[in-house]
């Protein structure tokens, strides 16, 4: 009987990949507010090879590669973020907008 229990209680082995990616965002996060963004990087790279049409993994790269200095990469991102989730689309432009006012300002001086 306590064997059937466990069982039951045990979530869906989609339900624990689901968490698993979870905390992998999570981490990367931790990565990222502790300015480790090469890390973080190649952590998110990691991730989406396992969540390749997943919109978050596509903005967290495009922010770690503006970090990093990569304006290229982090504009093919967010991009890649707006075509995989159109209804995100104001926020994510709101950081390329913002990517591109920083890149004007750097051809200012």
């Amino acid at each position: 009987f306590f064997f059937f229990f466990l069982m039951i209680r045990r979530p869906p082995r989609s339900t624990r990949k689901e968490s698993s990616a979870a905390s992998d965002v999570y981490k990367r996060q931790v990565l990222i507010s502790l300015k480790q963004f090469e890390s973080a990087l190649s952590l998110l790279e990691n991730l989406k090879k396992k969540l390749p049409k997943e919109a978050p993994v596509h903005v967290l790269i495009g922010k770690v590669c503006l970090k990093l200095g990569n304006k290229d990469k982090a504009l093919l991102h967010f991009n890649m973020a707006m075509d995989l989730n159109p209804k995100e689309a104001n926020i994510i432009k709101s950081l390329i907008d913002k990517m591109e006012r920083e890149l004007a300002e750097e051809h200012e001086f």
